[in-house]
């Protein structure tokens, strides 16, 4: 059984926290003395002392980290039971496949009764008091393109006219 769980089920049982502790007091060859967890090495004096009991706080501490770690878990399986609970309700995608779209839209062209959309070209710019670009278009330009169109009765006559577009 792993610590955390250990420490959760001694506080759900309401058992004492004991800690029994093996400390290692070590003196290596120089006479230095050093206390660790682990055996000391072999060329080194060993005497093995065991620390058992622990403080209020100590206990009073873990009680409450064993309690905060038991509310995040709760809280992470709630929010995990929620998100199945959403995603469940949610419309599944089916399986069938759309169906084609019709054939694509025909592109009428632009005649002399129905210019469409002329953009004029832009010759200069300059700013008005409020700091707007006005453009400045060559007028006589968009003239000569718009009189260039062709009339839908001549695009129909050459059998250029798509079918498709209205008449």
């Amino acid at each position: 059984m792993s610590r955390g769980l250990w420490l959760v089920a001694a506080l759900a049982l309401g058992l004492p926290l004991q800690a029994q502790v093996s400390v290692y007091k070590c003196v290596d060859d120089q006479g230095k003395v050093s206390y660790q967890q682990s055996p000391c090495p072999e060329l080194a004096e060993q005497e093995s002392m065991s620390v058992s009991g622990d403080t209020e706080a100590n206990l009073a501490a873990a009680e409450e980290a064993a309690a905060r770690r038991l509310a995040a878990e709760r809280e992470r399986q709630r929010v995990a039971t929620r998100d199945a609970l959403v995603r469940a309700a949610q419309p599944q995608p089916s399986a069938t496949p759309r169906p084609a779209p019709d054939a694509p839209a025909v592109k009428c062209p632009a005649t002399y009764e129905n210019p469409g959309v002329l953009k004029p070209k832009v010759t200069d710019y300059y700013y008005d008091e409020n700091g707007r670009r006005q453009d400045v278009y060559d007028s006589k330009e968009l003239r000569m393109r718009y009189k260039s169109l062709p009339t839908k009765t001549y695009l129909k006559n050459a059998g250029l006219w798509p079918k498709g577009c209205p008449d």
